[in-house]
């Protein structure tokens, strides 16, 4: 869903209603239409900062997690730490703070003891 609303977002004109007429073209996105919404108010101001650049390469998907998966081990040997990486809807995981809830594409949730 990221990929496609910063496909979609015009930077320094975010029109969130666009954006979900759009999205809302999808049967799937459709049946999950207030997480969308609620998803959607939360993104596409950040998209709209964003340059022309940065938008473009965030339009095609990007596997987050894979990616901070991969780069643990260097984070677990920079911060002298073990480091967990987890989807931000995964259950019974570590969370006290409850930085989960906070997570969105692009900007994850760190969680640091």
């Amino acid at each position: 869903m990221y990929a496609k609303l910063a496909a979609l977002v015009p930077t320094k004109s975010p029109d969130i209603g666009a954006a979900m007429k759009s999205l809302m073209q999808d049967p799937d996105l459709r049946n999950r239409a207030a997480e969308v919404q609620a998803l959607a108010k939360k993104i596409v101001p950040d998209i709209a900062r964003l340059g022309h650049e940065e938008a473009a390469a965030r339009s095609t998907a990007f596997d987050e997690r894979a990616y901070l998966a991969g780069a643990s081990a260097f984070l677990s040997g920079e911060l002298k730490s073990r480091v967990a990486v987890f989807e931000a809807d995964a259950r019974d995981i570590e969370d006290p703070k409850g930085r989960a809830t906070m997570a969105v594409p692009w900007r994850p949730a760190i969680f640091v003891e």
